[in-house]
Formats: structure tokens, sequence, C-alpha cells
């Protein structure tokens, strides 16, 4: 009879063989494909939501357009608007391009490749940034458009000074908006980030 050890034998130690490295391999983490998912619609959501700034903006410049001259309040919505006007585009191509950005990472995630976890993370840290910063942007124009439309309320009888009022409830708004926005990117930092997520990708 052969003297070698069948594999089918208990050793001498009375215990059974290391499983073979195949039976080890544990079930890939679904941090990408889940994340790949998410990021296509956040992006889908994403870019809607610009066109739809800018639609806005389009929609509103006409209808004031039309009815302009024939009262005091609408022709001081008008320049105050036109302030905000360019800010208005300049956040809504922000946002098209992140999320272009955005929904190639999401493909190159359901794909597993690693220039997706990267390009996920660039990401984050440009929509985190870029919160930020057209939030601060933003607050000046704002609040010189609050100020214009109170001077024009203001005379008219009832009205009240609500000027401290708004610029609280804009101080406060904004913030609420930042963390919001900064949510979804922080997720993208905390998970994507991880060497669990690296090790499937290729």
């Amino acid at each position: 009879m052969n003297d070698g050890n069948s594999p089918y034998e208990v050793s001498q130690s009375g215990m059974t063989p290391p499983p073979a490295p195949e039976a080890m391999a544990v079930n890939p983490t679904p941090v990408p494909k889940v994340f790949g998912v998410i990021h296509i619609v956040y992006a889908c959501l994403g870019g809607i939501g610009a066109l739809v700034a800018v639609g806005s903006v389009v929609m509103i410049k006409t209808l004031m357009a039309k009815v302009g001259g024939e009262t005091e309040e609408v022709d001081v919505f008008l320049e105050a608007y036109q302030q905000m006007e360019v800010y208005t585009y300049i956040d809504a191509g922000l946002k098209l391009v992140l999320a272009l950005l955005l929904l190639v990472a999401g493909i190159g995630l359901l794909k597993k490749r690693l220039w997706a976890q990267k390009l996920s993370v660039t990401w984050a840290v440009l929509r985190i940034v870029s919160a930020i910063v057209m939030t601060i942007v933003m607050m000046g124009p704002s609040r010189e458009f609050q100020e214009k439309m109170g001077q024009v309320t203001e005379n008219q009888p009832g009205a009240i000074d609500q000027s401290q009022l708004q610029g609280t409830m804009q101080g406060v708004s904004s913030v609420v908006g930042i963390i919001f926005l900064c949510i979804y990117p922080i997720l993208t930092l905390v998970f994507l980030s991880r060497k669990s997520v690296k090790d499937v990708l290729r």
C-alpha cells in the first residue's frame, strides 16, 4: 500500500487538514455595486435639478419681461434678480459637471474599476468644497435681493420689517443646506476609501 497520507485521512494530531485556499475565500463586498447604482441615480437627479434651475431662470425672466414697467415691484424684482442670475448659471454649470463625473464613476464602479473609486473620492471632495463655496458666495446676492424686495413692501399698508428674521432664516437654511448636500459625499469618502473595497476593484 502507499505509505503517503491520503487527503481524506485525519492527521496524526487528530485534526482535519486546513481547507484549500479556495474554500477560505470570502464573498466580495457589495459596496462598489451599491454605490455605483446610487451614483448613477444621484447624478441623474443632480443633472435634472441643474437644468430645471436654468429653465426656471429663463421662465421667470420671460414672464417678468412681459409685465415689466407695469408696477414698481416688478421692476425692482427684475433688477435684483439679474444680479443673482449669473450665480445661478455658475451653480448649475458646476452641478452639471459634477453630475457627469459622478455618472462616469458610477458606471465604473458597476464594472469594478479601480479608477472609478479614485474618481468617486475626487467627486466627493469637489462636491463638498463647491457646496460650501457656492453657499457662501450666494449669501451676499440673496441678502441684497431680499433687502430690495423688502424696500418695496415696507411702505405698503400693514407691512412690517422682516429683514432681521429673513437674515436669520437665510443663515439657518444655508447651514442646513450645506449639511444636507455633504451627507452623500461624506458617505462616499468613508465607504469607498476602505481597503476591502479597493481590493475587489481592478
